[in-house]
C-alpha cells in the first residue's frame, strides 16, 4: 500500500512539474539578439543593485528583492517574455469571463440573481453587474 501511495505521489508531482513544454525556432541572428538582450538586462539589474556586471541572482536579490538575473536565453524567455504574455492572457480571460457572467446575470431571474449574490456573500438585489 505504501509503495502504491509513493508511486501515486511521484506521478502527481511529475505532472505538476511538467505542465507543458514547447519548442520555438530562431535564426542565428535572433539568437544573438536575444543573448545580447539577456546580457544587457542582467548588466542593468546588477548596476541598479550597485553590483559588478556579472552578479548572480542571489547577490542582486540581497539588495533588491524580486529582481531577476537570467541564466540563459531560455530562462529569460520563460520568466521575462512568456510570463508577461501569459499575465496579459490571464487579464483578458478574466475580462471575457466577467462579460459572459454579466450577460447571464442580466438575463437571469430575480431568484437566480439573488442566489448569485448570496454565493458571493452579498445581499439580495446586489448589483454585481452595473
Amino acid at each position: 500500500m505504501q509503495k502504491r501511495l509513493l508511486a501515486l505521489v511521484a506521478l502527481l508531482a511529475a505532472t505538476v512539474v511538467y505542465a507543458g513544454s514547447y519548442t520555438i525556432s530562431t535564426t542565428t541572428a535572433q539568437d544573438g539578439r536575444l543573448e545580447r538582450h539577456r546580457l544587457r538586462t542582467n548588466k542593468a539589474t546588477c548596476a541598479s543593485a550597485a553590483l559588478p556586471a556579472d552578479c548572480t541572482q542571489a547577490q542582486a536579490r540581497k539588495v533588491i528583492l524580486g529582481v531577476n538575473i537570467y541564466a540563459d536565453v531560455a530562462d529569460m524567455i520563460d520568466r521575462l517574455i512568456l510570463k508577461g504574455f501569459l499575465d496579459g492572457l490571464k487579464a483578458q480571460d478574466t475580462s471575457d469571463d466577467a462579460q459572459q457572467f454579466c450577460t447571464w446575470f442580466r438575463a437571469a431571474t430575480v431568484a437566480q440573481q439573488n442566489s448569485a449574490c448570496a454565493l458571493a456573500g452579498l445581499p439580495n438585489g446586489c448589483e454585481i453587474c452595473p
